[in-house]
């Protein structure tokens, strides 16, 4: 199993028998968006972005490394992000030196969530994107963004211990 790495801040708003609706606080992350969808894309996105976090910055300086890696599509491209460490303000990171890589602010937010185990294959995820989408709309919420699909494990776990999840911003109807 992977060490524990510090995660997103969150408090629980309501839990149904097979997924939650959360609020996450707000958070810093190191974005990188991609031309293309596919394993190549989310590899080479993962390298860039895991550069800067290990020293790939004006200072030279390592960032601890977070979990999940958030992924999802947008406007015919790939988007990957990690959180940065909660010790840091906005002004405390380094300059990335790859310039595809952003540093953004991430403002609160509430989403339904729908965790998963095993591989998060695109077919496995599109399916499970749309169960999700499904039970939430039956509590009265409606979605607002797009799907994000957060990997909390190195590839090397067995399937069976790799924790996933669907993450959908909503808000009431």
């Amino acid at each position: 199993m992977a060490e524990q790495l510090e995660e997103p801040a969150f408090e629980v708003v309501e839990s149904f028998k097979d997924f939650e609706i959360r609020k996450y606080a707000s958070n810093i992350q190191a974005c990188l968006k991609s031309d293309g969808t596919g394993d190549m894309v989310n590899r080479g996105s993962f390298r860039r972005i895991a550069g800067y976090i290990f020293g790939g910055n004006t200072n030279s300086q390592r960032i601890a490394m977070t979990a999940p890696v958030l992924m999802w599509h947008e406007d015919g491209g790939s988007i990957m992000s990690f959180v940065m460490p909660s010790a840091y303000a906005l002004e405390d990171l380094p300059t990335p030196n790859d310039a595809g890589v952003e540093l953004v602010v991430k403002a609160e937010d509430i989403v339904a969530v729908l965790s998963f185990s095993g591989f998060s294959r695109p077919s496995k995820v599109t399916r499970l994107t749309k169960r999700l989408q499904s039970m939430f709309e039956k509590e009265g919420w409606q979605q607002f963004g797009p799907a994000r699909l957060a990997v909390y494990d190195p590839p090397t776990t067995l399937p069976f211990l790799r924790r996933n999840e669907i993450i959908i911003p909503i808000e009431k109807v």
